[in-house]
């Protein structure tokens, strides 16, 4: 039990306590106002989060935020406090409000403020306050970590892989209508030969250049945190382009993927612009698998806050996993570990759970423009610093 002493309560404060000390160190929380009723409390560890003079662990609180309004110029201070960048720092040397900066990262505060956006939309580094060059740091688990030290509990320091697989499209060649085959053969005889070429050689030998389904089965399937994320919609646009689900091909790999790795769905890109997507694309998982999906990833990570995770907790959704920049490896929440969405305009924690990515193949090759070698290297980096 930690007993934590707060003359005034901002919202969002109990959500803050559940990640850092229920959710990070396994221990529960007893929120105090009366300082005498906080000097007699039996607990072992004890956080004073005012400016008085008591007992146990002092947090120095900010005043932030100061009303449940979103304010859309509002940037956290920032400090090099115990070797990593803290926010809300406070008037000594080493203290910054451990509480407030949890909460501006992990409710994502700056994702409801206006932002330029990237090419698609989305919220890329260069809209976060936070420098680049601390991005690749899982900053909130270093602030957390510090203090749960101080306190004497035992941060959460282990690691584990979790890869993930998005299956935007199953194969090159099979499992399409055959009249656009035919077309798109004929296409690719008259400009693109050498593809013509690898059409040919797979319709005779049966063997989908795409298909490499074996290759990641037999090594993900050890992995209990595995985890493949199926698109499930061919729509009119460039983004969604999956071949027939229900073609025998598609079923058979779809099946025994999904009897040794845990399944999740993949929202197709205007599934969220088009009434009843959502819930077409849920029954289509729930067709193949047997099941309704409980795991999802956004296709290409395009979302907003809060609409996307709102509808998605309404679609039965209990886990995503689209919390990671689409174009740098890094933390884009400032951390490694699994968080609760908070909404910011209802200011409520929800049911909805994040597992955050911190590296993605398609941000290494296509966006930062490195080698697999230096991929992995940076993967590699990432996850010491995870482990710090």
């Amino acid at each position: 039990m930690v007993a934590v002493f707060c003359e005034a309560v901002f919202s969002g404060l109990e959500y803050a306590l559940n990640e850092v000390f229920l959710r990070r160190a396994g221990v529960h929380w007893e929120l105090l106002n009366d300082a005498e009723a906080f000097r007699q409390h039996p607990a072992s560890c004890k956080v004073n989060y005012s400016l008085q003079d008591l007992p146990g662990v002092q947090i120095p609180p900010s005043g932030w935020p100061h009303s449940a309004a979103i304010d859309p110029h509002f940037k956290p201070p920032m400090a090099l406090r115990h070797g990593f960048l803290c926010l809300f720092p406070g008037d000594s040397a080493d203290g910054f409000d451990l509480f407030a900066m949890v909460f501006w990262f992990l409710s994502r505060y700056e994702e409801y403020q206006p932002f330029r956006g990237d090419s698609l939309g989305r919220f890329s580094p260069e809209d976060s306050c936070i420098p680049a060059e601390w991005q690749g740091f899982p900053l909130v688990d270093m602030a957390v970590n510090h203090y749960l030290q101080q306190l004497g509990l035992e941060p959460d320091l282990k690691t584990e892989t979790a890869p993930t697989v998005d299956i935007d499209i199953a194969f090159r060649f099979a499992a399409r209508d055959t009249l656009r085959s035919l077309g798109a053969a004929a296409r690719d005889l008259l400009k693109h030969q050498e593809l013509f070429g690898q059409r040919v050689k797979a319709l005779v030998s049966g063997r989908d250049p795409w298909d490499s389904f074996p290759w990641f089965v037999e090594r993900m399937q050890h992995l209990p945190e595995a985890r493949v994320f199926w698109q499930l919609h061919h729509g009119r646009n460039p983004h969604d382009k999956q071949v027939r689900i229900r073609h025998p091909r598609f079923i058979r790999r779809f099946d025994e993927v999904h009897r040794r790795i845990a399944c999740g769905m993949h929202p197709s890109w205007d599934s969220h612009e088009i009434p009843g997507q959502w819930e077409r694309e849920r029954e289509a998982f729930r067709e193949l698998a047997g099941h309704v999906p409980v795991h999802s990833r956004q296709h290409f990570l395009r979302f907003r806050f809060p609409d996307t995770f709102r509808r998605l907790e309404q679609t039965g959704i209990r886990y995503d996993y689209s919390m990671g920049w689409p174009s740098l490896p890094g933390f884009r929440a400032g951390t490694s570990k699994p968080f609760a969405f908070y909404d910011l305009l209802q200011q409520e924690e929800r049911k909805l759970v994040f597992i955050p990515s911190c590296i993605m193949d398609v941000s290494c090759r296509q966006y930062q423009g490195i080698d697999p070698a230096t991929a992995i290297r940076t993967g590699e980096t990432l996850k010491t610093r995870i482990a710090a």
